[in-house]
């Protein structure tokens, strides 16, 4: 018979509920082979790939499965990528985004046995998962999402090169509804996509994305009333990339080229 003693600090009071259980009664899931209709990239050698400098890719892990080599990484029902930057450099891996407790890894190499682990983190942002690292150009990245303690669910990977070490061979970064390229979005933008529009006379022509407060993949009197009513009316924010830089990763008619305040 053990007896337990519930107090409140200094004196407080108040509702209590104390919760009991075997520490054995719930196992953690060792490494075991996936269940059949597991995720497409749940084994190393049937990973996903990407290229670019910045994105995102969504999975789910409640079917997956590990390999009998994986038992020495951290967290378990893993699912696999590759990336394959476009320049070295500092670059940066996460899971927000996800709905439950996500382990992540990035290591290098071609097989199992040849493995190295670049970088591996737990709870960096809450119960989600963060990797910044130093890549080379040309090289392959093995990006490794798991549960910690069994856990799984949705699952949200982002990628971005933080500081390229060369040339990134991509779209131009730019920011949405600073239609006159100063670096701000405010009234004289809203001016801008108007003169634009009706005169012919406005200065983002070198990136129309950026007149495309919306995001409809058109350049129409409705950016610039969305950008009034988010400045004057509390509307919405325009999407991203909007108050820093950024890619339009949406798919639509209009492109950037030029966009000085990011650099381009």
């Amino acid at each position: 018979r053990y007896y337990i003693s519930v107090g409140g600090y200094a004196g407080a009071t108040g509702d209590i509920i104390l919760s009991w259980a075997f520490a054995n009664e719930a196992p953690v899931p060792g490494p075991g082979p996936a269940p059949e209709g597991g995720p497409v990239n749940d084994d190393l050698a049937d990973h996903l790939e990407f290229d670019s400098s910045e994105g995102r890719a969504t999975g789910n892990s409640d079917s997956a499965g590990d390999e009998a080599w994986e038992g020495d990484l951290f967290g378990s029902a893993s699912i696999w990528w590759v990336w394959t930057p476009p320049t070295g450099g500092l670059l940066r891996v996460d899971t927000i985004g996800s709905d439950y407790d996500t382990t992540l890894t990035v290591l290098r190499g071609d097989s199992p046995g040849e493995l190295s682990v670049i970088g591996m983190n737990d709870d960096s942002s809450g119960l989600q998962s963060r990797v910044e690292f130093t890549a080379e150009a040309g090289e392959s990245y093995l990006v490794r999402v798991a549960g910690y303690s069994g856990a799984t669910g949705d699952i949200v990977l982002n990628w971005l090169v933080l500081e390229p070490s060369g040339p990134v061979d991509g779209p131009v970064w730019f920011m949405r509804s600073d239609a006159n390229q100063d670096g701000l979005s405010d009234m004289s933008d809203a001016v801008e996509i108007l003169a634009e529009l009706f005169l012919g006379e406005g200065s983002g022509r070198g990136c129309p994305q950026s007149l495309d407060v919306d995001d409809n993949g058109a350049i129409e009197l409705t950016d610039s009333v969305y950008l009034l009513t988010f400045l004057f009316n509390g509307g919405d924010a325009p999407p991203a990339p909007f108050g820093s830089c950024g890619a339009d990763l949406s798919a639509g008619g209009l492109t950037c080229e030029i966009y000085a305040p990011c650099g381009e």
